[in-house]
């Protein structure tokens, strides 16, 4: 009980950031990356800055050695993948490249199915409502 608890307030926190991230205009990109990055340090329990700074090899060792829970894999990949986009935003595309790279580690060492397409403004719409479902 007390871990689906968890998990569903790891999730909404996702869900929240994505949103925010994608509609919350006055903010910066790199404002909007950074919160990204602050909820998949807190889901996954690792400074981000640490995390993050790493290559993808080093990020699917970091998770696999923490407490990583495949549930919320999705959306740690989602919230990569829109930072990417936010960095790209920002004029930070070697930062984005990484960013798509270790989403890329992360989806292929945990047999997850999302992708670059999976944040584009409709796909995440589409995300939300299924989510509220």
């Amino acid at each position: 009980m007390f871990q689906n608890d968890y998990l569903m307030r790891i999730i909404m926190q996702f869900v929240q950031a994505l949103q925010r991230a994608l509609r919350n205009r006055q903010a910066s990109p790199t404002e909007r990356a950074a919160d990204l990055e602050q909820v998949i340090g807190d889901a996954v329990n690792i400074d981000p800055r640490l995390l993050l700074s790493t290559d993808p090899e080093s990020v699917v060792s970091l998770l696999q050695l923490g407490d990583f829970d495949e549930q919320i894999g999705e959306y740690v990949l989602r919230s990569l993948y829109m930072e990417a986009n936010l960095l790209d935003e920002a004029g930070q595309g070697e930062l984005a490249d990484l960013r798509r790279a270790q989403a890329g580690a992360i989806a292929e060492a945990y047999n997850l199915d999302v992708t670059a397409e999976d944040v584009d403004p409709e796909a995440l719409e589409a995300f939300f409502a299924e989510q509220k479902a």
